[in-house]
């Protein structure tokens, strides 16, 4: 207390609160880089798809960015903030998420 001339220190723990959390399906994986990055960013599969549905969300898990990649490779050139953004990409139910900084 103030008044006795003691002050109390409280240290508490913070995480990041996000609404999408970084997960990773058995099946499929990719890579992503440069990360961090300037919103321009390449995506390399280890397996060839067809019709994946890849998506660019925000910490709010608000979808900012969609398109329907083929094949094992891709390059996203994203006009994007500053901060910390998720890639998923979703192959037939099988879904993978990695986070992105964009500096």
């Amino acid at each position: 207390s103030p008044v006795l001339g003691q002050f109390a220190v409280y240290k508490t723990t913070c995480s990041a609160v996000s609404a999408i959390e970084e997960s990773k399906s058995s099946n499929m994986s990719f890579d992503l880089f440069p990360n961090p990055s300037n919103g321009q960013i390449t995506i390399n599969l280890s397996d060839k798809i067809d019709n994946g549905k890849l998506t660019v969300l925000n910490l709010l898990g608000e979808m900012i960015y969609s398109e329907i990649m083929n094949g094992q490779a891709t390059i996203l050139n994203l006009n994007l903030n500053s901060g910390l953004y998720f890639i998923s990409l979703d192959n037939n139910g099988q879904t993978t998420t990695k986070k992105i900084i964009v500096e």
